[in-house]
């Protein structure tokens, strides 16, 4: 079968969420013999490459070659590519490819992976976000692509909780759950005893409320408190952002934007990671990263498909407070944590690995295959 997965751009320097799991499902099914090419719409130049067993096209942002030339070279990528079935999860393009796949009879799976792609009018992220949106022609671009997908072949959502809220709009719709998956690490890199070291790992977005974190570290100056993540905002943000770290305790190391590998190296050396988005996030990577290295996982009022609680792999506070008080008890229960985590990577095994994922997609794209 031929499969072209769109997201925002192959994952190399830059590293996010959503082009991260694009690329796991991308070589999984590349490994079971599919003919793969990975797409990204938001380059810096139109290029074609080989990248292990995968074909590699990267088009351009809009906002450097402008809209014309934009659609342009990902009319051309899936010309070329021709895929039997298209697979989409940079939301802002499905305006441009649905239509067009819909014209070659291509079947295409659409994707939600965050509230803002749940809602046709970019609400429940940081009211200043949302305001900046209204402002500007992404509204517009958002409101077509929300509703192309009316004529996807099927939705793909990333947790339950997405699930409800499309239904909302679209109740006839043939719409999917598909968790995220992650590589399972060996044993050697599970966490074991006590490090004194509570983690963060984000791009440092307002919704994503890293100041929480900041001032944990400062609640709780007993224990170490890193944070890994880049700022990824306008100017201004980035201005207070930078402000609150450098007044940021002693405790608290900001150690920016690093490689995977190092980030799940410093995941497995911590005794919990924590979550402080708005509940607004689809299936944070950081979950798996954690869990799947035996460490618990903190969350402030983003209860993720009720997991963290119902598995008894971590907690989900409803207030501060809570959180704080939530840390203090984990950080001091050595036994405690050990049994969360070790319930947390026997979970993510048997639910989350990149394995079932591949399958739960390669089975899908089956049922879509145009005889």
């Amino acid at each position: 079968m031929r499969i072209t997965l769109v997201t925002a751009f192959y994952p190399g320097e830059r590293m996010g969420g959503s082009e991260y799991q694009t690329l796991l499902i991308a070589e999984g099914l590349a490994e079971l013999g599919h003919d793969v090419v990975f797409l990204g719409t938001d380059a810096d130049k139109e290029d074609v490459f080989d990248a292990s067993n995968l074909k590699v096209i990267e088009a351009p942002s809009w906002r450097s070659v402008g809209w014309n030339h934009h659609r342009g070279c990902i009319t051309r990528a899936l010309q070329w590519s021709d895929p039997d079935v298209c697979y989409v999860r940079v939301f802002e393009e499905l305006a441009t490819i649905v239509p067009w796949c819909g014209k070659a009879s291509v079947p295409v799976v659409s994707v939600s992976a965050s509230a803002k792609t749940a809602n046709p009018f970019l609400l429940g992220y940081h009211p200043i976000e949302t305001l900046a949106h209204l402002r500007s022609l992404q509204t517009f671009r958002h409101l077509r692509s929300f509703f192309s997908i009316r004529s996807s072949s099927v939705h793909v959502c990333n947790t339950q909780a997405l699930k409800r809220q499309m239904r909302r709009w679209f109740p006839r719709k043939r719409i999917n759950v598909i968790y995220n998956g992650s590589p399972v690490p060996p044993p050697k890199e599970v966490h074991r005893g006590s490090s004194g070291q509570v983690i963060w790992v984000n791009n440092l977005k307002r919704w994503k409320r890293p100041e929480v974190f900041v001032e944990l570290a400062r609640r709780l100056p007993q224990y170490d408190f890193v944070m890994i993540g880049k700022i990824s905002a306008g100017r201004r943000y980035t201005r207070q952002t930078t402000a609150v770290l450098e007044d940021a305790p002693a405790n608290l190391r900001y150690l920016g934007p690093l490689p995977l590998v190092q980030v799940n190296t410093m995941i497995s050396d911590s005794d919990l990671l924590l979550y402080t988005s708005l509940p607004v996030e689809g299936f944070g990577n950081s979950f798996l990263q954690a869990w799947l290295r035996g460490v618990p996982t903190l969350s402030l009022t983003f209860d993720l498909d009720g997991i963290l609680q119902r598995e008894g792999v971590g907690r989900c506070a409803a207030t501060f407070e809570q959180l704080a008080a939530d840390v203090g008890e984990l950080m001091a229960d050595e036994s405690l944590r050990g049994e969360m985590g070790a319930r947390a990577r026997q979970y993510a095994i048997s639910h989350h690995s990149t394995h079932k994922m591949v399958t739960d997609y390669d089975t899908l794209f089956g049922e879509l295959e145009t005889p």
